[in-house]
């Protein structure tokens, strides 16, 4: 897995992490029509990763 995207239109995501999982980028996009998760900038570095799974029966 090259990386994790959630949320994509025209080149923009709503959520992306890299495939180590150290650096993100959050974006506007037509999915969620969402803004940009962050204040500052696009991009950020990932300090902490908490992960679910869900299994069906």
């Amino acid at each position: 897995m090259d990386s994790l995207s959630i949320g994509a239109s025209g080149g923009h995501y709503g959520l992306w992490l890299d495939a180590d999982l150290n650096h993100g980028r959050t974006q506007a996009c037509e999915t969620f029509q969402n803004e940009p998760l962050t204040d500052e900038s696009e991009d950020f570095s990932i300090q902490f990763v908490e992960a679910y799974g869900f299994r069906m029966e």
